[in-house]
């Protein structure tokens, strides 16, 4: 998990100057959660190895993650907001990862198994991934109709 979380952070940023960014976030986001999902579907008798895969498909959407935050702060408030935003959003992210893990515990202690909260986490990768994207296609119209200035 932690080489393809360096591989993701590596990746995403990368790919994060060359290709649309909200595309490329979108994607990401949603390619780690066919990994939740897929991980979901193993049981205790299934190839070590696809495991694994699962496992680094969701540590590279992980750490393509952590560029999004800096990236898309300054991209959208600009550099004089920038130390304020993407605290808050690194916060915010934080915080989320906290709660994260107590939802994957509760959810354990009530089922015992991780199942269910690998479904959960694949849908809220998928709708991430989406809101990035209408997000994204939102800014596209408004630059095109002149209300929002490139930054």
């Amino acid at each position: 998990l932690v080489l393809s979380v360096s591989v993701g952070r590596i990746l995403g940023g990368i790919l994060l100057d060359r290709l649309w960014p909200f595309g490329l976030g979108g994607a990401l986001l949603m390619i780690a959660s066919i990994g939740a999902f897929g991980v979901s579907q193993i049981s205790g008798t299934g190839p070590v190895i696809i495991a694994l895969l699962f496992i680094c498909i969701i540590g590279i959407g992980q750490g393509a993650e952590a560029d999004f935050i800096a990236f898309f702060a300054l991209k959208s408030f600009g550099l004089r907001s920038f130390s304020t935003i993407a605290g808050i959003f690194g916060m915010v992210g934080t915080f989320g990862v906290a709660a994260g893990g107590f939802g994957f515990s509760a959810i354990y202690d009530l089922q015992q198994s991780y199942w269910l909260a690998c479904l959960v986490a694949a849908g809220c990768w998928i709708i991430g991934g989406l809101m990035l994207i209408s997000t994204g296609l939102l800014e596209r119209h408004l630059i095109a109709k002149g209300r929002v200035a490139v930054v």
